[in-house]
């Protein structure tokens, strides 16, 4: 498992090392970020509410970068680009539901975000 807590230049790494969508698999595997252990905070003294608060904004971290270049190189504008990935980013690490405008902009570009398959059929049924 990659360990987040070793790496603080982590989004310009994910940029580079990600590949076009039309070129194969990405070479980050998303889905193993999403189990880290929010414990080794607790090791260290960080309280269990804070614990699980950074762990899961550094998972958000490593996933965002992903998910915005398979938008942006899907045609998806920059900065609607980065809230939907944020939107998706959280929802796959706390099921934390988009707030309305994202959920306006997950609606515009559903076709897109199908294509770059980051669609959370639960994500705007929850």
């Amino acid at each position: 498992m990659i360990n987040v807590l070793d790496r603080p230049y982590v989004e310009e790494e994910l940029v580079e090392t990600v590949e076009p969508i039309d070129e194969g698999i990405e070479s980050i595997d998303v889905k193993k970020l999403l189990p880290f252990d929010w414990r080794k905070l607790m090791i260290l003294g960080v309280s269990l509410d804070d614990a699980k608060r950074i762990a899961i904004n550094l998972i958000v971290r490593e996933i965002v970068p992903v998910y915005w270049r398979k938008l942006i190189e899907l045609g998806v504008p920059i900065n609607e680009a980065h809230d939907i990935a944020e939107a998706i980013a959280r929802y796959d690490a706390a099921k934390k539901r988009p707030n309305h405008e994202q959920k306006e902009l997950i609606k515009r570009y559903c076709p897109t975000i199908c294509r770059a398959e980051l669609w959370r059929s639960k994500l705007l049924l929850a």
